[in-house]
């Protein structure tokens, strides 16, 4: 049978309910993921980041630490918080100066875009004329 614009419109085997015209399709959902923005994707991981919208959103809360080793000549330390996601920095907590008790009271939300996704939270030192020092880590 004809449609109305003069395309052909199959008609279901009559083992199948017989005679009438095909049943209409639905329009398949076009996945954002699909044509260009794949093959952008898979060529430059860069432009994956910028095309692709994240797998999930992360909520870190950085509380506070209790008995930090003391990295200072005067037996304390100034610790701050790096976190780190994937090996790229992302942020920072503020510095709080003369404790081995920080209280940071700290929120951020991070945007995953994989499952495997490791995140990084690395305690360090703030020193004013030298490299800071590294107080402790722990990854997820």
């Amino acid at each position: 049978a004809e449609g109305a614009s003069g395309w052909r419109v199959p008609r279901w085997p009559k083992a199948l309910g017989g005679g009438s015209l095909a049943k209409p399709l639905l329009p398949l959902a076009r996945d954002p993921f699909q044509g260009d923005n794949r093959r952008r994707a898979l060529t430059s991981p860069q432009r994956a980041l910028e095309t692709l919208q994240p797998y999930a959103r992360l909520h870190v809360d950085i509380i506070a630490a209790r008995n930090l080793l003391a990295r200072d000549l005067n037996g304390l330390s100034d610790p701050y918080v790096q976190v780190f996601v994937n090996d790229h920095h992302v942020g920072n907590t503020n510095v709080r100066n003369f404790t081995v008790n920080p209280w940071w009271d700290h929120r951020m939300a991070i945007d995953i875009f994989s499952p495997l996704t490791i995140v990084h939270l690395r305690v360090m030192d703030e020193d004013r004329f030298t490299k800071d020092d590294t107080i402790g880590f722990v990854e997820f």
